[in-house]
């Protein structure tokens, strides 16, 4: 059966983040890029880092953000592990891949497996259904990274049908900002995760 981790996207309150921390194996993305309507100030992340208890932390950034502002924000943030696009010019260098998630396309594949410094992970975006030669590159590059599936829509059996082509793979589970504070969509997560665990 395929082990299953998780990556809760673009958390902006509380109610999520603690859901999510309760996880085994799950990484919670704050994202900073400024051009993403789900962006959040430093400060605002910090507020919610603190309730949070040994959490598995992600920052992501956009393409036009320095590698100055990157590490600024993980260290003020105190977050381990960064999010950047493949065409960020951090992908090529050997300090940053251990932290880094590199996210792409799956018409990426190749620029992946020809990475010098492999990442700490990858995120792939995906539109519909793997092709088998894809899931074998995909099975490649876990060798030495991570890999979470972004799918743009949650299909529970079209996702359980792909995951069970490998023995461990990341899912990246969307998330909802509070209508208010407390009024989270914990409950649809519970019910996505507990079906694709199933």
């Amino acid at each position: 059966m395929c082990k299953i981790y998780w990556k809760a996207s673009a958390i902006d309150n509380l109610t999520d983040a603690r859901f999510f921390n309760a996880l085994d194996e799950a990484w919670i993305e704050f994202v900073f890029d400024k051009e993403d309507k789900r962006n959040l100030s430093p400060e605002k992340a910090i507020s919610i880092i603190e309730w949070l208890y040994q959490p598995n932390l992600l920052a992501s950034f956009g393409a036009n953000q320095s590698s100055e502002e990157i590490f600024d924000t993980l260290l003020n943030c105190k977050i381990e592990y960064a999010s950047i696009p493949i065409h960020h010019e951090l992908v090529d260098d050997e300090d940053f891949s251990s932290l880094a998630f590199i996210r792409a396309e799956r018409q990426d594949l190749k620029r992946l497996l020809d990475l010098e410094y492999p990442p700490f992970a990858i995120i792939l975006q995906i539109e519909q259904a793997l092709v088998a030669h894809e899931i074998e590159t995909l099975k490649k590059l876990q060798v030495y990274s991570k890999v979470f599936l972004c799918y743009d829509m949650i299909d529970v059996e079209l996702i359980k049908k792909q995951t069970a082509c490998f023995d461990e793979i990341g899912i990246d589970i969307p998330t909802q900002s509070e209508d208010r504070p407390g009024w989270g969509a914990v409950d649809i997560y519970d019910q996505m995760i507990n079906a694709l665990s199933s």
